[in-house]
């Protein structure tokens, strides 16, 4: 596949969604950690922009805030500096974060956008509609992505994301 004028959204890989998935679907939080570290690599060794999304419910104090959105990818955050952090306060990095996501990758000339992260069936597929509906080339690469749920999962990939983008895998970027 060819990766110019395109970006990598990760979604959700935070402290606080190992308190909400305690078990994930069908691989473990570490392997989807594993999975998106490969890919940070890839993307940067083009220089390609890659996107740490968090989510931040508006409800929580500033405290607690902090404590959730920590990034469980820290590590390569410091090391890449085409990582930049988005914090969004619902399912979609599009449309519930005042970031400007989608006017930047337009402004970067970005075509194809490839989401990964937790969960399947909610903030990976819901920013991909959104991706989709502005216009982007949508990839769900699926094995860098967990659910906490065997059937949203399979739901989600299966009829959901179908409708919306492409899926794929690590394997066919690495190609």
């Amino acid at each position: 596949m060819e990766l110019s004028h395109s970006a990598l959204i990760i979604i959700d890989l935070q402290v606080g969604i190992t308190k909400v998935v305690k078990e994930s679907y069908p691989i473990s939080i570490n392997k989807v950690l594993d999975k998106n570290r490969v890919l940070i690599d890839l993307f940067s060794r083009y220089n390609l922009p890659i996107y740490m999304v968090v989510v931040a419910p508006k409800i929580f104090p500033r405290k607690l805030k902090k404590a959730f959105t920590k990034e469980l990818l820290l590590e390569q955050m410091k090391e890449h500096s085409n990582i930049l952090r988005l914090v969004k306060h619902g399912p979609s990095a599009f449309t519930q974060s005042t970031y400007g996501l989608e006017s930047e990758l337009k402004k970067k000339k970005i075509e194809n956008v490839y989401i990964t992260g937790v969960s399947t069936s909610n903030g990976v597929y819901k920013t991909g509609i959104d991706s989709n509906k502005a216009g982007f080339n949508t990839y769900v690469i699926v094995d860098a992505t967990a659910d906490k749920d065997k059937v949203n999962y399979d739901t989600a990939v299966n009829e959901l994301i179908p409708k919306i983008g492409t899926i794929i895998k690590v394997e066919d970027l690495i190609e």
